[in-house]
């Protein structure tokens, strides 16, 4: 992983610190939270504050989205089935 690849950084900070609020953690804690990550293997100072916040924010929604499914009784990865209009009538 890279520090672009947010979302995949987010999902993997998620199973690793799920008790964890992304929104609490300082910038430079986050940062040496994605170093230690298995599989991340991007220049540690190409990190800065725009792509830690893309980080954290995909790290929050990921968060988000576990608590809604745990609330909903769905296991970890199961989405919510979706429906389109046409399959309603």
């Amino acid at each position: 992983m890279k520090w672009t690849d947010s979302e995949d950084i987010g999902i993997a900070l998620d199973e690793k610190f799920p008790d964890l609020d992304p929104l609490t953690i300082r910038f430079t804690d986050l940062r040496q939270r994605v170093l230690e990550l298995e599989g991340f293997s991007d220049d540690p100072h190409a990190s800065n504050e725009p792509k830690l916040e893309a980080i954290q924010m995909a790290w929050y929604e990921e968060r988000k989205a576990r608590q809604a499914a745990r609330r909903q009784g769905l296991g970890a990865g199961q989405a919510e089935p979706t429906y389109n209009s046409s399959e309603l009538v």
